[in-house]
């Protein structure tokens, strides 16, 4: 199978090579029992990921190492997928293949479900005041999500992007129930319910008809923040800057 062409210069830049450099310090030094970096998907079955990996078991031959590909939607209602590269000492592997799995919504009391996020007290917003291109592509979306509702595709909460002209045939479409991938610029996510759009009411009768407020904003703290209750076994973050670890009680100072 051919190699996938992968920008590489997007995804190795300053922080990410000190993340890797600190791991292999820090794990030589026997100041780390486990450790856990996350990088762009993209870089799953590359060359330089092979090279990496074999980079980690040439440093650290006393940790055992796996590669895993895992999508957040799993856990938390959003679109993204992040390569983990995890890392056990050897004394600390349990008796079984392979390092102990990463937890699922089971472990965790269930899938967090967007419409669980909503603060249900927001005001609807009046679409008079948003810009015309706007206004057009929410009344896209709208019939969008009225066709969908008729076919039974549509799901309870619709997520729109309303830079985007969903009728452009690569432009956005409706997420239903599902935050889209992370975006470095544009607007806040616009939230509607799939009930009241069929329904026909007016804007100011629907009970969701608004940009999203930091309940399911797209950064790290506000989604950490949102479940900082439950227990985790990935926490979402920048690809580039988080490297999670867990060093040997004897080394604390």
């Amino acid at each position: 199978m051919e190699t996938p062409s992968v920008n590489m210069s997007a995804y190795t830049g300053m922080p990410w090579a000190i993340s890797v450099s600190w791991v292999i310090d820090q794990g030589w030094r026997g100041m780390l029992v486990c450790f856990a970096i996350e990088n762009c998907a993209k870089l799953f079955k590359t060359k330089y990921l092979a090279t990496l990996r074999r980079r980690f078991e040439v440093c650290l031959p006393f940790f055992r190492i796996e590669i895993q590909k895992h999508c957040l939607s799993e856990l938390f209602p959003q679109i993204r997928q992040r390569v983990w590269i995890r890392g056990l000492r050897l004394d600390c592997v349990p008796p079984c293949p392979g390092l102990p799995p990463a937890l699922t919504s089971a472990d965790l009391g269930g899938k967090i479900v967007l419409s669980d996020l909503l603060d249900a007290g927001a005001a609807p917003l009046n679409p008079g005041k948003l810009g015309k291109g706007m206004q057009c592509n929410l009344a896209a979306y709208w019939s969008k999500i009225v066709s969908d509702v008729e076919a039974g595709k549509a799901g309870t909460v619709a997520v729109l992007q309303l830079d985007r002209n969903p009728l452009l045939e690569f432009s956005s479409k409706v997420f239903y129930d599902m935050l889209p991938p992370l975006r470095t610029g544009g607007p806040k996510l616009f939230l509607l319910l799939c009930e009241d759009v069929s329904s026909n009411l007016e804007w100011y009768r629907h009970s969701l008809h608004r940009f999203a407020t930091i309940e399911v904003m797209q950064d790290k703290r506000a989604m950490n923040a949102r479940i900082s209750s439950r227990k985790r076994g990935k926490q979402p973050g920048n690809a580039q800057e988080d490297a999670h670890s867990y060093h040997h009680p004897d080394h604390n100072a």
